[in-house]
């Protein structure tokens, strides 16, 4: 084979090699705080069942709350680990319960979280950033209401699974997902009828406009609206 058929082939390979390293590389994880002599991620591993619900000892809450916001940076890092690295999976899950355990000393690190929910291509990644907003502060729900006035409609199907997920400050997120029923795009109605469900007393003023989607031109939209419904009318 000449050298001349040699490029195209070195070229496709280089590409390929390119793409894997993409694909898995690793996220850089800073050093570990320390309290009590002992790693965070220790802490963040001890955890317990509570009525089916899986949370962290007592302890381990009091020792993430002790390093503070020194440990946003670990667990930033933590929860970008995709589960193609070792044990990506469980050190988001930690991340995750971390920053519940911060509460709204994580205030620094919601507009990155929130970033995360709305671009991550990691469905992993996606699901245990939007857990790990539980505890968080306002903010995050006015960043979300802000998305769903992005030019881009998959950042608004995004943002409105996430504040159906979360259900916090309905005072600006309901509003917000009332204006987002009438959105050109059908994906869009479809999260933000189907994201009401879950506010159900606090969504029953918008009774009449969800009920306009039962005649929505899209079957999916007609089907969530009918879901939510079932949620938002007392029975």
């Amino acid at each position: 084979m000449s050298k001349y058929k040699l490029i195209p082939i070195i070229a496709v390979l280089v590409i390929l090699v390119g793409g894997v390293w993409l694909a898995t590389r690793r996220v850089p994880i800073p050093h570990e705080p320390i309290y009590q002599g002992k790693a965070i991620s220790v802490w963040l591993d001890d955890q317990h069942s509570i009525d089916g619900r899986i949370e962290l000892a007592d302890a381990s809450v009091r020792a993430v709350q002790a390093i503070g916001t020194n440990a946003i940076p670990y667990l930033l890092a933590t929860l970008e680990c995709s589960d193609s690295q070792t044990n990506g999976g469980i050190k988001r899950r930690q991340a995750m319960y971390g920053f519940r355990a911060l509460g709204m000393e994580a205030q620094p690190a919601v507009p990155k979280i929130v970033s995360l929910v709305l671009t991550s291509s990691d469905n992993g990644i996606h699901y245990d950033a939007i857990n790990a907003l539980t505890s968080a502060p306002e903010e995050a729900i006015t960043l979300f209401t802000q998305a769903l006035e992005s030019q881009d409609s998959e950042t608004r199907v995004r943002a409105a699974f996430a504040l159906g997920c979360l259900r916090q400050a309905p005072q600006i997120s309901v509003p917000a997902l009332a204006k987002a029923l009438s959105d050109p795009d059908a994906k869009v109605r479809e999260g933000a009828v189907g994201s009401l469900g879950p506010y159900q007393a606090q969504a029953r003023p918008l009774i009449p406009q969800i009920t306009v989607l039962l005649n929505d031109t899209d079957a999916s939209v007609r089907s969530r609206a009918t879901e939510s419904l079932g949620m938002i009318q007392p029975k």
